[in-house]
């Protein structure tokens, strides 16, 4: 058979104007339009859809029309109608036609009312067949093993391609056979005609060869050709077998019954096997086998000269598996592993709903749950479009039942039926909305358009009325509404939903007419010459193909090429396959120019396994594993060969499973965890502890030295401790996760204690005496900030709220903060989570909260709820809009739509060479009032700029030459956006210069003081931080407080204090400098200068304590900074990343947030910096010395004149993205020059790449030392004697010329360096006195 017709389509002959008039009545086909070429499935059958629109004098009832012919035609069904008048009626279906072994046309005829009117030979349409004979295997790759999969692996190339048949998909129609005790499966890998094999050694084999002969089958059938001969990669040629011995282990122990409880562990309950074997790796092979189809290998996690250990077991929802043992002659049956699981009944939800409509001209659809467990709900509201809100905490609380309320608000237009849903557990309930407002919906789409812009990315475009507001648009592949990403090469056709206030919709699909002009909806346009393929990789090559670690060669760097030019190859980032997807090792692709290569620098952890390192290239697009890439694999060879992690080997409850407390003091409960770590792969644990009753689950996290009990570091017993405050509530704890810091979870860490003894050990009842309390804390003030432009560059808003529980209440709860909810009608909603400003009493409580609203948020309306308002005996409330505006409360936010300013996103890559540049934004505007603009950093300001592609959300732009980086901004009517940077592609940082810390001290492992800490207190040998009895402060506990005056606020977020000791004047300094962006080597891409503050003072009858609020934006960004400075008179108790924090009197502490910001690569650090200055009016000596542990991450900074110093502590977490995660503290050096009299310091917050938010809490004390510890830095005041350098002076004589000229140059240096930092100290102590 002629393979031209694979591929090329017949196209299908459309016959048009077929006139009908019967009895007066007249009814016209006008046009019919098909599939555009249809490839039959494994039936032999091909599904396609048509269009028919009909001209007629009467309304069309669609159930009417059927047809003909061909006979072998099935299956006819309605998808859509539009009738937009009698002179254009559409209707698109779906239908089932047989295929044909010549690819015959068949034509197809249709008839209306059962023969009244006729329409013959309507549309001709083919249905191809592949037959067997067609397909080709025209090259056989090199044979891998990948033991990620235990599979032999080579790649087949066909003769076929997708091109010309959008729906072919072959890879579903073939299949293998094999040689005996082998199986195979043929696996798509997305690569145009190349098509994997995988085999895998089957169990209970007799023998093996050299060679495996494979047959490639179609729908079935052999294609007629020879058997594909296979080079085997398994130990066939291996003669002699030595014993196997193994030391077998099982977590739980095999056949355990699981009960599950409240804390829900179910889904990670599974049974692992731990093999160790001294046999030499070469010789055999091990696997699991679930069922005859499915295999899944043994993971190595540890190797070495004396053997390996292997992790594997159940898999997915098994529950009875075998494992076995592949040597080189023979199978031998390990174990055949069980486990069986009873569910924990949640019990079922009852459901209610009601609606209320407000003076916002929207109504507020009110959801209400009542359950008997408390966890993460998520409730739906379905209006054709459904809402999902997700509601952490209950609206209320009775023993034994919880209440969960959502309140979503609808158009006023909306009409039908308002549907609420839960699944887990399941449940539905609906009422029905009607509206006063009259009208049937009507709909008309006048264009719908693709444009495609690169080989992954179109715009889509889309033209459409309808007599209600359109509210939005849903599709098969995502959100259409701005710009589409085509991930999905094989589904090109796409679906679209349209939906307007009233609550109806139309659906479009492609190939279909949508409207009165005969218009066709478009396929997704698809660029399979624009993919990249294994074949387009040309240079190769690793700098090193072995890392011998014990010479330390842990990094590596991958050189490559392409043999056609790749627009995307820097978004394709490295990973290596054995670990955990983490961004810290996604390695990102770059360019150099000189070399005309790519490449990607990486590193290898080094505690990885020994041998061959299997790696993964994509882009998230295209996919390459190593095993398909010119080179298969990384050696790696003296590692320290394990992966594993540490195995907790008992947990016992502290100080019993049963605990019963007064309630009238506080107290801590927990748990001894015995931890077995062969290879010190850790340094902190994570802790979740989870009860029944209460919603926010307890994280406790440590670190391997502050938690040390007894042992050693590699097998101890550590402590696990969780506070509960007074007047708590009866309830029952366990700890539901552990989590390691080596990152590699290789198993779910609580498997070693479920079902052994000390598996009722992870459950503590407590029972708690306190006083009974039943009524939830109340909102005594709540403020909004009332309007936000929501197309504007500064969307910030910020909210208060003050909390109050009755005076006979048990008070609020510190460890659960409030947050906000905002829900528009388009169902987009954003979180806002509260920080704690003071707790004025147990029974009183504020809050503060800060966020920037995402672009263009909302539809009509923005509705505020609150959640989360819990005390001490978890007693919870939440308010709704509706409970809001009862109360006199703002429940809303006005949306201001105007001004639109438009807004970058953001842009392609690009390299020094300049060329095309693409800016994805939204509302550019149109094109007579819009301009590109670029700064290429040379002086001369902003440029206009040629474009080459203009859409309202998307453009290209012609650039120029640059060196390392530009600056880009559009405007449209005079409103300019946001300022986007983008960096070359090609630019190549400087190495980075270290500076020796010299000012570091100590800088030996262990606390700082003489004695350790001097003797007051306790060295923390993790952090090296000193942990200071009461009354005693500072690094080494050799200092006391000095009780300042109240800071003033000052214009920018800086705190100033003057104060007088020793009849000396000392004036110290903080302050927020600057923020800049880091890449992945520490390098400054962009820097912001802060100014344009905006300052709020707390109302001292609302907050006690001197509070004030700074806020402003990072340059022409949208990104909020926000920095609360607060003054504590009294020593307090602050909670930040679930830690409780000590805050002595006399203290300043920042709270920093950052909203949301756009880096310019995912690998970029933000860094806040902040600046430090203590100055004496007369000081003789000044000192400074920094803590930064063993990490290197700053901890704190101390910097004295004589005996007072200025003592800032810098916590090494923050909170990201609403998670608790690790951040770097970094000294920062510059040309200060101290002196004296003066000492400064700067450290920069270093923060990894985020998305929504950031919050870090630094703070302050001044200090007076009681005890001296040496200073090895410290700088005096010189003594009026003479010095050596003078005497040197009159000896030399002859070049002491030369010596005072350079003498006097750095004395003038200094001596004008020190006149400006005076007259800048004094110029803020005369503004501190207006």
């Amino acid at each position: 058979m002629n393979n031209n017709k694979i591929y090329f389509l017949l196209l299908s002959l459309i016959i048009s104007n077929i006139n009908n008039v019967v009895n007066s009545q007249q009814m016209n086909l006008i046009k019919a339009n098909p599939p555009p070429g249809m490839m039959d499935g494994n039936s032999q059958q091909c599904n396609g859809g048509v269009s028919l629109v009909f001209n007629a004098d009467f309304l069309v009832d669609p159930n009417l029309i059927t047809i003909t012919a061909p006979a072998n035609a099935i299956n006819m069904v309605l998808s859509n109608q539009n009738q937009y008048s009698l002179a254009s009626q559409i209707f698109y279906f779906t239908f089932d036609i047989a295929s044909n072994a010549q690819n015959q046309p068949s034509v197809v005829s249709f008839t209306y009312n059962a023969g009244q009117f006729n329409f013959p030979n309507a549309i001709t349409v083919v249905c191809n067949r592949v037959n067997p004979s067609d397909v080709v295997v025209m090259n056989v790759g090199s044979v891998y093993y990948y033991p990620e999969l235990s599979s032999m692996i080579a790649t087949l190339r066909f003769n076929f391609t997708f091109e010309g048949f959008p729906y072919f998909n072959p890879s579903l129609d073939l299949s293998c056979t094999i040689d005996s005790n082998y199986h195979c499966s043929m696996v798509d890998i997305g690569d145009q005609n190349n098509i994997d094999i995988y085999i895998q050694l089957l169990a209970g084999y007799q023998s093996i060869s050299e060679t495996i002969s494979a047959s490639i089958l179609y729908r079935g059938n052999s294609f007629g050709h020879q058997p594909i001969p296979l080079q085997s990669i398994y130990p066939w040629n291996v003669t002699n077998e030595s014993n196997l011995s193994f030391f077998k282990r099982f977590f739980p122990p095999n056949g355990t019954s699981y009960v599950e409880n409240f804390a829900q562990l179910a889904s990670k309950v599974t049974t692992i096997q731990l093999i160790s074997s001294p046999v030499k790796l070469k010789s055999f092979l091990i696997y699991n086998t679930v069922d005859a189809d499915y295999y899944s290998g043994l993971k190595m996690m540890a190797n070495n000269v004396d053997g390996a250990t292997y992790v594997g077991g159940l898999f997915g929802f098994a529950t009875v598996t075998s494992s076995y043992l592949l040597g080189s002659s023979s199978t031998k049956l390990l174990d055949d592993i069980s486990l069986t699981k009873t569910p924990f009944a949640l019990g079922g939800a009852t459901l209610f709903a009601s609606g209320m409509t407000t003076a916002l001209n929207i109504t507020l659809a009110k959801s209400r749950m009542n359950v008997t467990n408390t966890m993460t709900y998520s409730l739906t509201t379905d209006i054709n479009a459904q809402i999902v809100v997700t509601l952490k905490y209950p609206s209320s609380y009775e023993p034994g039942l919880f209440q969960y309320t959502t309140e979503v608000p609808i158009p006023i237009e909306f009409q039908g039926n308002v549907n609420i849903l839960i699944s887990v557990p399941n449940s539905f309930t609906y009422y029905t909305q009607s509206s006063n407002i009259q009208g049937t919906s009507q709909f008309q789409i006048y264009n719908v358009e693709f444009v495609k812009v690169s080989t992954f990315t179109s715009i889509f475009r889309i033209s459409v009325y309808s007599n209600f507001e359109i509210v939005g648009f849903r599709t098969n592949n995502g959100n259409y509404n701005m710009y589409s990403s085509n991930l999905d090469t094989i589904a090109q056709q796409m679906f679209l939903k349209i939906f307007n206030t009233r609550g109806d919709m139309i659906t479009i699909k492609s190939d279909q007419i949508y409207n009165s002009n005969l218009n066709v909806f478009p396929n997704i346009p698809l660029d399979y010459k624009g993919k990249l393929r294994v074949a387009n990789f040309d240079y190769f090559v690793f700098e090193k193909s072995t890392m011998d670690f014990s010479k330390g060669e842990f990094n590596n760097t991958l050189y490559f090429n392409f043999t056609t030019p790749y627009s995307q190859a820097l978004e394709l980032l490295f990973y290596i396959t054995a670990l955990k997807v983490d961004l810290s090792i996604l390695y990102p692709t770059k360019y150099n120019p000189k070399t005309n290569l790519f490449y990607i620098d990486f590193s290898v952890p080094s505690n990885i396994v020994n041998g061959p390192v299997s790696y993964l290239i994509s882009n998230n697009v295209d996919y390459f594993y190593s095993y398909s890439l010119p080179i298969p694999y990384i050696t790696i060879s003296n590692s320290i060969g394990s992966m594993l992690d540490p195995e907790i080997q008992s947990i016992k409850a502290f100080q019993s499973t049963s605990i019963r407390m007064n309630g009238d003091q506080s107290f801590e409960v927990g748990w001894n965890v015995t931890i077995l770590d062969l290879y010190n792969s850790f340094t902190t644990v994570s802790y979740e502890i989870t009860s029944n009753i209460d919603s926010l689950k307890r994280f406790v996290n440590t670190t391997k030295t502050n938690s040390f009990i007894s042992g050693n570091s590699t097998h101890g017993i550590y402590a696990v401790r969780t506070p509960f405050d007074i007047n708590c509530k009866s309830q029952i704890l366990t700890i539901s996760n552990v989590v390691f810091s080596n990152k590699y979870e290789t198993y779910f860490p609580l498997l070693s204690i479920i079902g052994a003894n000390d598996e009722k050990e992870l459950t503590i009842n407590l029972t708690c005496l306190s006083t009974p309390d039943s009524i939830a804390p109340v909102i005594q003030k709540f403020y909004i900030t009332p309007s936000v432009n929501v197309y504007s560059l500064n969307r910030t808003i910020e909210f208060s709220l003050a909390v109050s529980d009755n005076d006979n209440g048990s008070g609020i709860s510190k460890r659960h903060l409030p947050y906000i909810l905002l829900l528009s009608e388009d169902g987009i909603q954003l979180e806002i989570t509260t920080t704690i400003n003071i707790n004025v009493n147990n029974t009183y409580a504020t809050y503060y909260g800060v966020a920037n609203m995402p672009y263009g948020f909302g539809f009509r309306s923005i509705v505020v709820s609150v959640y989360g308002l819990v005390d001490n005996q978890l007693n919870y409330a939440s308010y709704m809009s509706s409970d809001l505006l009862a109360s006199n409360f703002p429940y809303n936010i006005v949306r201001v739509s105007q001004p639109r300013y438009p807004i970058i996103d953001s842009g392609t890559s690009l390299s020094s060479g300049g060329g095309t540049l693409g800016l994805f934004g939204r509302y550019f505007g149109s094109k007579s009032v819009f301009n590109a603009m670029i700064d290429y950093k040379d002086g001369a300001g902003f440029k206009s700029t040629p474009i080459d592609f203009y859409s309202g959300v998307f453009l290209n732009l012609s650039t120029l030459t640059f060196p390392k980086s530009i600056d880009v901004k559009v405007s449209t009517g005079g409103l300019d956006s946001n300022i986007l940077t983008i960096v070359a592609s090609d630019y190549i940082p400087p190495a980075p210069t270290t500076t020796p810390n010299v000012t570091t001290t100590p800088n030996t492992k262990t606390c700082p003081g003489n004695p350790i800490c001097n003797n007051k207190g306790k060295c923390n040998l993790q952090t090296l931080e000193c942990e200071c009895i009461p009354k005693w402060y500072g690094p080494s506990c050799a200092s006391e407080i000095i009780i300042i005056p109240t800071p003033t606020p000052q214009p920018q977020p800086t705190s100033e204090t003057t104060y007088v000791y020793d009849s000396k004047n000392i004036t110290s300094v903080v302050e927020v400098i600057a923020v800049r962006e880091l890449d992945d080597i520490y390098n400054v891409v962009n820097e912001y200068q802060i100014s344009n503050w905006t300052l709020t003072i707390a109302d001292p009858k609302l907050i006690t304590i001197p509070t004030y609020y700074y806020q402003t934006q990072l340059g022409n960004t949208s990104t909020t900074l926000n920095v609360t400075i607060e003054f504590f008179s009294n020593q307090t108790e602050r909670q930040f990343g679930g830690q409780n924090i000590s805050i002595s009197p006399s203290s300043i502490k920042f709270s920093i947030s950052i909203g949301r910001y756009q880096f310019q690569s995912k690998t970029n650090y933000l860094q806040v910096v902040m600046g430090a200055t203590i100055q004496g009016s007369d000081g003789s000596c000044s000192s400074k010395s920094i803590g930064s542990g063993n990490d290197n991450n700053v901890r704190w900074i101390k910097m004295n004149i004589d005996k007072t110093s200025l003592y800032g502590r810098f916590i090494t977490y923050g909170i990201i993205d609403g998670n608790v995660e690790l951040i770097q503290n970094m000294l920062i050096e510059d040309e200060e020059t101290d002196s004296s009299q003066t000492r400064t310091t700067k450290v920069g917050i270093t923060i990894p790449n985020f998305d929504d938010s950031v919050l870090l809490d630094p703070d302050f004390s001044n200090l007076i030392d009681v005890n001296n510890d040496s200073n090895e830095n410290e700088i005096c005041k010189s003594k009026k004697k003479l010095s050596d350098g003078a005497i040197a002076g009159i000896v030399v004589g002859g070049v002491v010329a030369v010596a005072i000229v350079i003498g006097l140059i750095l004395y003038l240096k200094a001596r004008s360096k020190y006149i400006k930092e005076s007259k800048r100290m004094s110029s803020k102590l005369k503004n501190m006195d207006k």
